[in-house]
């Protein structure tokens, strides 16, 4: 991207971090029940599936783009501890593979059997946004920042 910028040039760049990795509930409920390789494969699949090589806390993803030749002006930490927490569980849920497929294509149909699914999962997500205890410690950040001039 430096490349492309002229200086004093904006970028935007949505990051996630090392909290990622380290709030992965399946990972962890298989490490509970006493099954630690197999939280190691569910963990590695799914960082495979979503080509997760990056996973860096914040504060390296700041010192990579100033190295990288950027000044960083501002960044905001999305995606909050509890909603990671619920979301991972189940998008790691969503991915394992069943039966020549992924578990998704069958929550998928089960979940269209339901009226109004749409608004309950609404009503969910804004259940566990209440839950939330600090906004700034995430799964993610969005960095906004200038090529050096």
């Amino acid at each position: 991207m430096w490349f492309c910028l002229t200086p004093g040039g904006p970028f935007l760049l949505s990051v996630v971090n090392d909290n990622l990795c380290r709030w992965a509930t399946l990972r962890l409920l298989a490490e509970a029940i006493g099954e630690p390789e197999r939280a190691q494969s569910v963990q590695a699949e799914y960082e495979a599936y979503h080509h997760l090589v990056n996973a860096l806390p914040t504060e390296v993803w700041a010192e990579r783009l100033t190295e990288a030749g950027f000044e960083v002006l501002e960044y905001i930490p999305i995606v909050p501890e509890v909603t990671s927490r619920v979301f991972l569980f189940l998008d790691n849920l969503w991915h394992l593979r069943l039966r020549g497929g992924e578990a998704g294509m069958f929550f998928q149909e089960w979940l269209g059997h339901f009226p109004n699914v749409t608004q309950a999962m609404r009503n969910v997500l804004h259940g566990l946004l209440q839950m939330e205890r600090d906004w700034t410690v995430t799964s993610g950040v969005v960095f906004f920042a200038r090529k050096r001039k």
